[in-house]
């Protein structure tokens, strides 16, 4: 226990024990009130102990501003800072340098055309795909492009960066503008008639008014506060009324002229001076209204604003009749303070949407500032980001290479023949293996593990084929009727659906229950609730998509949370992933997520050929490859989908018998 919470006790008690000492003339109710006052001031100081607590006092305390202070709020911070100092490290120069530096393969499919390795594996695939429906324990497999003899070819490519990075700007959002004038209505003062009614401003009326006999002009003025020009959104004279001549000035500034058009108004010779330019006008011109469109905005300024009418009427019945209005359409902006309206503008150095770049680090490079948006004051903490990505075997091929490809070669070797000063390779040459002879045809037939060749003599062209990539696809195929079957909800006819889940990041710096991974292994995670713990084993599974973050509380409690989409399998996020890509549907926002489920229509108009399962086929090729090593027999594979096929046909169960459950 800390002795210095307990010396203002202490000291209670000693005034206590020296009174006793010297009061032995102290009659008892003396002795009972000291005795009384010496335990209320060691209360006290009890109460206090625990809330006045001096952080110094405490071993191996080292004040605030240490570097841990850093990571707050930022569960990547240590992941950034090591990123950043790998170049300086001897071992972690060399492994970025080899990463540069390494042979790089381009194995594609060339977007249909015949030839390539993957091409053949997809045939297989293919035929491996009819697992879905029936299995025999045999499939046959046939190829258009077997030669008898090849020949070899090259092409050169060039080195793409594997550290791209990309601009990412944010493009700020106000809410719909609402129809109030921006202005401070007790501030106004006219010697007019006037209203406003959303969003309409009204000066003057259609009732004449006594003035002036003869030619003279009646003037209205309307005065009113408005904090800056960029709170109006509209401010538009689109009506008005007059009897004879109108002039409209928004602070000392000609704006409008009717019923005529012109530049001036005044009374001239006994006439009306309208336009410089032209003739002299009646002062009677009777009574007019028209419909107008002139923007009024730019006249108008922080502070105080004057509008002014000048009427200007001819001698009627012997005294002067003038009567007029101007209707302006006057609204400002809502708020702008909402960040998840926001959207983003990215450039980057070259492409990094493939599945080949992961984000690495993210660095805000235009900070804190407010910003006119939509003719309102927004604030935001950040205005744009750089954010630096690595990427592996990216290169930006010749169009040799393409040809090679389409003609059915098969890449063999990927060679540098190029660095630059630091060793990286700048350029590579690509071999290939091409058919030399005329195309013929042969089979193959596949039975579980083994591949029988016509003769007993497996060629080329079979020994791409793989047993576990036909197993790799067809569990996929499997997978994804599973899924259908579970997910399907008979009530509203949905499939594939998702739920939206929160986590916090960091607090105080005990826990983050926001981390990717690692849980379970933490001493901190008592700080997070159940469903963040769940949402963080989603995410560690790859069960989840990130939709964004937002904050909420002041600059004392402020709390950052994250929001994604948590779904019963990776393989369901990845179908909703690249199906809202096809239909151009987005995920919302941090605040309002949108994990809905797919309908029958929209799943019903997907193009399945253009999904990318390939992140689901590495977890069906370890199973599979699982498999193999168990050594069962081709009889127990055979069985065991046999009769996940058949189980497939009772709707609405999700059992699997495979596990036993």
């Amino acid at each position: 226990m800390n002795l210095r919470l307990l010396r203002p006790a202490l000291a209670g008690f000693t005034i206590f024990l020296a009174v006793s000492a010297s009061g032995d003339d102290m009659t008892r109710d003396q002795a009972l009130a000291a005795g009384k006052a010496a335990g209320d001031a060691g209360q006290a100081a009890a109460n206090q102990a625990g809330t006045n607590i001096d952080p110094s006092s405490f071993p191996g305390y080292q004040g605030s501003d240490v570097p841990e202070r850093n990571y707050y709020s930022s569960g990547g911070g240590i992941e950034d800072q090591a990123r950043q100092k790998l170049p300086e490290h001897q071992l972690g120069s060399e492994l970025q340098r080899s990463a540069q530096s390494r042979p790089r393969f381009s194995f594609r499919s060339d977007d249909g055309q015949p030839g390539s390795i993957l091409k053949r594996e997809d045939a297989a695939a293919t035929a491996g795909s009819a697992l879905t429906a029936s299995y025999s324990g045999c499939q046959s497999l046939s190829s258009d492009n077997h030669a008898p003899s090849h020949e070899e070819a090259s092409c050169s490519a060039d080195a793409l960066d594997l550290n791209p990075t990309c601009n990412r700007k944010r493009v700020a959002r106000c809410q719909p503008p609402v129809g109030d004038l921006a202005m401070d209505f007790a501030s106004a003062s006219t010697n007019a008639p006037w209203s406003y009614q959303k969003p309409e401003l009204t000066i003057g009326d259609q009732n004449r008014v006594n003035g002036p006999s003869g030619c003279a002009i009646l003037t209205y003025t309307f005065s009113f506060d408005i904090a800056g020009q960029g709170e109006v959104e509209q401010f538009v004279l689109f009506a008005t009324g007059m009897e004879s001549w109108m002039e409209v000035q928004v602070n000392g500034v000609g704006a409008y002229y009717g019923p005529h058009g012109g530049n001036v108004l005044r009374i001239e010779n006994g006439g009306v001076r309208y336009d410089t330019t032209k003739g002299l006008g009646a002062c009677r011109d009777g009574w007019r209204t028209q419909s107008t469109n002139v923007n009024l905005k730019p006249y108008l300024r922080a502070g105080r604003n004057t509008i002014t009418v000048n009427i200007l009427a001819g001698n009627a019945g012997g005294y002067g009749r003038h009567r007029g209005y101007v209707k302006i359409r006057a609204t400002r902006y809502s708020d702008c303070s909402d960040d998840s309206l926001d959207t983003y503008s990215s450039s980057c150095s070259q492409d990094v949407s493939g599945t080949d770049c992961k984000l690495q680090s993210t660095v805000c490079i235009e900070g804190a500032e407010t910003r006119i948006v939509e003719g309102r004051r927004a604030y935001r903490g950040c205005w744009a980001y750089k954010e630096t990505y690595l990427c592996t075997n990216r290169t930006k091929e010749a169009s040799g290479c393409s040809q090679l490809r389409n003609r059915g070669c098969e890449q063999i070797r990927s060679t540098c023949v190029r660095s630059d000063a630091q060793g990286r390779c700048q350029q590579y040459r690509q071999d290939f293996k091409c058919p030399a002879g005329s195309p013929g045809q042969s089979s193959a037939t596949i039975c579980g593990n083994e591949l029988y060749c016509p003769g007993g003599n497996c060629t080329e062209e079979y020994k791409a084929y793989q047993p576990s990539g036909d197993l790799a696809q067809s569990a996929t195929y499997l997978s994804m009727m599973q899924i259908l079957q579970d997910d399907f909800d008979p009530s509203n006819f949905t499939m594939f659906k998702g739920e939206s889940r929160r986590c916090s990041e960091a607090q105080f710096g005990f826990s983050n229950c926001c981390k990717d991974s690692g849980w379970g292994q933490d001493v901190g995670l008592a700080q997070c609730d159940t469903t963040e713990i769940e949402l963080g084993q989603a995410k560690q599974n790859g069960r989840t998509h990130y939709v964004g973050s937002h904050t909420t509380g002041g600059p004392l409690d402020e709390k950052k949370w994250k929001t994604y989409c948590m779904f019963s399998s990776k393989l369901t996020r990845i179908i909703q992933e690249q199906g809202r890509l096809q239909m151009g549907m987005g995920w919302g926002s941090s605040k309002s997520p949108d994990c809905r489920a797919l309908t029958p229509d929209e799943v019903s108009n997907l193009d399945w050929e253009r999904m990318d399962l390939s992140e689901f086929y590495a977890d069906a090729q370890a199973q599979a490859q699982s498999a193999m090593q168990d050594r069962e027999g081709n009889s127990s594979i055979e069985s065991r989908l046999r009769t996940r096929v058949n189980s497939m046909g009772s709707s609405g169960s999700s059992t699997n018998p495979s596990s036993g459950q």
